[in-house]
């Protein structure tokens, strides 16, 4: 579960500013006691950062210019965190990205850092740090439930929040936009273990029923 602070909208070219994660566990899915990952991220350049995100983000410039990491090295403890919950050290038996509107955001920033400092697959040259083929994002999955009532209004984490009685106070940094993302998601996964394993769906198409053809 992890989620970055950036800069600006555009998650292609944005400076990223902070990054933060924590690890559930596949069994319990449970927040795993002792998981967590932050740091901030010095830009390039403040000339490439918005005001507009600073005032939604919160972060401060002299604390991230007094406390950051420079990218590579921000990244690189990144990938050390996340490669020590790959068991198996293979591609397929990394850890799965989780977070919130990850596909369309977070991914993207990773997908570019990978190919900047890595890792990447030495004959395809694609990133290979998250699992390849899973990835539990919590705004898809929310549009999922909700998207025949009216219950959200839409499905961003502050609309979650609220609808989910988490406090806002400290929304927007890192730390508590992944801790409460990783509460949520949670929550989710249990429920659908526990459907999963009071339904059918071996044979929900009636076998043989079906008619042949002549």
């Amino acid at each position: 579960m992890f989620d970055f602070e950036t800069g600006g909208i555009d998650p292609k070219v944005c400076e990223p500013l902070q990054l933060a994660a924590v690890v559930i566990d596949s069994r319990s899915l449970e927040i795993k006691p002792g998981s967590e990952f932050q740091t901030y991220i010095k830009p390039a350049s403040w000339d490439n950062v918005s005001q507009e995100a600073l005032n939604i983000n919160k972060i401060d410039r002299k604390e991230v210019d007094e406390k950051g990491l420079n990218l590579k090295t921000a990244w690189e403890a990144f990938t050390s965190y996340v490669n020590k919950y790959n068991k198996k050290k293979s591609f397929w038996g990394a850890p799965i990205a989780a977070g919130h509107n990850i596909v369309a955001y977070d991914m993207i920033i990773v997908n570019r850092l990978c190919e900047l400092y890595g890792p990447l697959d030495n004959k395809s040259k694609s990133p290979i740090l998250f699992h390849g083929r899973d990835k539990l994002d919590l705004m898809n999955l929310s549009f999922l439930w909700f998207e025949n009532n009216r219950e959200l209004e839409n499905y961003k984490l502050d609309t979650l929040r609220k609808y989910f009685g988490l406090s806002r106070e400290g929304a927007h940094n890192a730390i508590k936009d992944v801790a409460d993302t990783a509460l949520i998601l949670s929550r989710f996964l249990k429920f659908h273990r526990a459907i999963a394993s009071k339904t059918t769906f071996k044979d929900a198409f009636g076998n043989g029923n079906a008619k042949k053809d002549s």
